[in-house]
């Protein structure tokens, strides 16, 4: 299975710096669970992003973004080789008191 380095909570951090809540979202107060899969490449790059359960577009549109942007995780192995890998996350958006405020 391919890894990000530091893990589900070196996830959460990324997650925590790189989300811009939207918004029109935070205006309306849309909060939600997007669940994207994609494909970790052998050199550890996140490609074909797709979402497979959506909240909003433009919740969508930035969990998109954000992973886009994620630094390379540690690909999958088979048989001692790197291979290409498919990967689910699901991306939280949910509003608090710092968010209404920005």
């Amino acid at each position: 299975m391919p890894s990000y380095p530091g893990g589900k909570q070196a996830i959460a951090a990324y997650m925590a710096r790189a989300v811009k809540y939207p918004g029109p979202c935070v205006d309306q107060r849309i909060e939600g669970r997007v669940v994207c899969r994609f494909t970790i490449t052998k050199e550890g790059n996140l490609k074909d992003i797709v979402v497979t359960q959506s909240v909003d577009p433009l919740l969508d549109r930035e969990a998109v973004r954000v992973l886009s942007l994620m630094p390379k995780w540690i690909p999958a192995k088979h048989n001692g080789e790197r291979v290409d890998s498919k990967y689910s996350l699901p991306v939280t958006f949910r509003l608090t008191a710092q968010t209404a405020e920005n």
